[in-house]
C-alpha cells in the first residue's frame, strides 16, 4: 500500500492518495490544485472514492474538480453533508470571504463501518467536536489512521466553527483514539503526522 501526501490551498491542508495494486482512494482534497490533477494523470492512477473526514471548505474544496475528472464517488457522515454547499457552515465565508460549495456527496459513512479497499479495511471512526460529522478513517493493514482535523502533533481541532464542541472532541479523542489497543501513526488533516502514545503522553491539550 502506497501513502502519498500533498499540501493544498492558502492553509495548507494534507490530502493523501492511498494506491493499493491498481486502484487509489483521495482523502481530501482541499483545494483545487493542479499539482494533483497532474500527478493523478501521470501516475494514471484510477481513483474509485473520495473519503472526507468532515465538511470545511479547505477539506472539500478541489472534490468537485477530482469528482469530474475521475468518476469518483464522495463519502462524508452525514452529519457534514449539510457543510458542503453551504458557505457559512464550511467556514469559507467567515475566514476567507469566500462562497466555496461543492456538490453534495454520493454515499454517507457511520461508526463502525469497514470500507473494502482491495482487499484492507478502511474503518470508519465517529470523532465528532471539530464539527459535528468529523470521522477519522483507520486502515489496520498500514498501522494508520487518518484523523483529519480530529487531532494534530501535540495539539487539536479548533471548535469554535459552527457545529464544534471542545467538551466533544475531548470525548472523542479520548474515548475513540486514545483507548485503541495498537499505536497507529495519525496522518493529520494539518503539520507533521503524529503518533497516539506521543498524543496521550505530550499533548497539550489532552493527556491520558
Amino acid at each position: 500500500m502506497d501513502i502519498r501526501s500533498f499540501q493544498l490551498g492558502p492553509v495548507g491542508t494534507n490530502c493523501y492518495i492511498i494506491t493499493k495494486n491498481d486502484k487509489s482512494i483521495i482523502i481530501d482534497p482541499g483545494h483545487n490544485d493542479k499539482r494533483l490533477m497532474d500527478y493523478i494523470r501521470k501516475e494514471n492512477l484510477n481513483i474509485e472514492k473520495i473519503l472526507l473526514t468532515h465538511g470545511h471548505f479547505d477539506h472539500i474544496a478541489g472534490t468537485d474538480m477530482v469528482r469530474d475528472a475521475t468518476g469518483a464517488k464522495v463519502y462524508i457522515h452525514e452529519l457534514d453533508n449539510e457543510m458542503l454547499s453551504n458557505p457559512n457552515k464550511n467556514g469559507s465565508a467567515l475566514m476567507m470571504g469566500m462562497g466555496i460549495k461543492i456538490r453534495e456527496a454520493d454515499e454517507f459513512v457511520y461508526d463502525g463501518e469497514k470500507i473494502d479497499f482491495e482487499g484492507s479495511e478502511i474503518e470508519v471512526i465517529f470523532t465528532p467536536g471539530h464539527s459535528k460529522g468529523g470521522v477519522c478513517y483507520k486502515i489496520d493493514d498500514a498501522g494508520v489512521i487518518f484523523c483529519g482535523d480530529t487531532l494534530f502533533l501535540r495539539s487539536i481541532g479548533r471548535t469554535d466553527l459552527y457545529g464544534g464542541s471542545i467538551e466533544v472532541l475531548e470525548s472523542s479523542i479520548r474515548n475513540k483514539i486514545y483507548t485503541l489497543d495498537k499505536n497507529y501513526t495519525l496522518l493529520s488533516g494539518h503539520g507533521d503526522p503524529t503518533d497516539i502514545e506521543g498524543e496521550k503522553k505530550y499533548n497539550g491539550f489532552f493527556r491520558a
